[in-house]
């Protein structure tokens, strides 16, 4: 299981909540997702073609309206 999904895990499923693992496993999370935003950040301008199927998509009324929308904004521009 991914650091992602253990921290979902631990924070919504597990019987017995252990406040040492929840942060240890949410503060992971965070740091893999800070890691790979940076990455994406330095690395997109390398596949324009890449840049342009994320706008089309992003562009999209359907998409728009879902959560995870504003991760898209980072590669709009």
């Amino acid at each position: 299981m991914s650091p992602n999904g253990t921290s979902w895990n631990f924070n919504r499923y597990a019987l017995k909540k252990v406040p040492y693992t929840i942060k240890r496993y949410t503060d992971e999370a965070k740091r893999l997702h800070y890691v790979s935003n940076g990455a994406l950040e330095e690395s997109i301008d390398e596949f324009p073609n890449l840049k342009a199927w994320i706008a089309r998509i992003g562009a999209r009324p359907t998409v728009q309206k879902v959560e995870m929308y504003p991760l898209l904004i980072i590669f709009k521009n």
